[in-house]
Formats: C-alpha cells, structure tokens, sequence
C-alpha cells in the first residue's frame, strides 16, 4: 500500500469530501473527541492503514507520527477504531452501493457479494477461525455472518 500524501489524496476523492466525511463519523459516533486525530480523514486513513494496509497498531502509531498524520499510542489508537467499527461499516456499504449503481448490475437481478477473512487469537502465530459474510449492495447491508473454524473454506454456495 502507498502511504503518500499524493496517494492518499486521490483515495480520499473517491470516497467523500472531508467535510461529509467529518459529518458521517460524528453521526455514527466515530469522532467524538478530536485532540489526537483532528478529522474524520484522518480517522480513516489510520483505519485503512492498520487493517487493509496490513500494519501493526505499533507500526501505523509510529509511520502517523513520522508523517505528521496524527500522534498516539497504540492503545489510544485501538480504541479509536473499535470506536469507528460501525462508521467504517457505513463507509463500506456506501461505496459498494455507488458501485453497483454506477454499473448497473442490480437490474433484475439479484448481486451478492461473499468474502471471508482469517482470524487469529491475539499473539497466535496462524489463523484459528475464519469469518463468512455476505453483502447485498441493492439493501446497502450485510446479510450474513458465519464464524468457522479454519479448516472450513470459502465456497459459493456458502449463503445460498
């Protein structure tokens, strides 16, 4: 994942004006506070970092300090993202929703979109569970959650 300023700048025209986006996680509770990180964009650059950047709450404290991005522990900053669950959720939904409008592929019929993650206990080294859901971008929500042990793998006809 690119980290620069230029990158992120052109991420953040694709998902919303930082004013909308300030509005959005206030709405949901996401940002409450603003003394370590000042905005919602910064919320969720620091979100997209740890989870989808694949960094350490460690590594995305440090790499924000570096950068002038924002300055906070790793505990100050786990809390924060628990706080913006639910926010990154809606953020989520709403630009799959855009995307299935854009194309056009709910006309008729009916689009699911599955995917699973692998989960692992903290300080374990492989994963133990893997988590199943199922998105409808038409309804704007997720419309199935399974929790498995690792062993059972992802298949189409999961939520069928």
């Amino acid at each position: 994942m690119n980290y620069s300023h230029d990158n992120w700048s052109a991420i953040l025209a694709h998902i919303g004006k930082p004013e909308e986006l300030d509005t959005s996680a206030r709405n949901a509770g996401a940002l409450t506070r603003r003394r370590e990180i000042r905005d919602a964009a910064t919320l969720l650059r620091l979100g997209l970092a740890y989870g989808p950047g694949g960094m350490s709450l460690r590594e995305v404290t440090a790499w924000a300090q570096l950068h002038d991005v924002a300055t906070l522990s790793d505990v100050a900053l786990l809390k924060r993202l628990r706080n913006a669950a639910d926010w990154f959720g809606i953020l989520a939904a709403q630009t799959l929703a855009v995307r299935a409008a854009v194309t056009g592929c709910t006309s008729g019929k009916r689009l699911r979109l599955v995917d699973g993650t692998a989960i692992s206990a903290p300080g374990g080294g492989s994963a133990e569970w893997r988590l199943h859901m199922g998105y409808d971008p038409h309804t704007c929500q997720f419309t199935d959650f399974e929790l498995t042990d690792s062993r059972d793998a992802e298949r189409l006809d999961r939520f069928a």
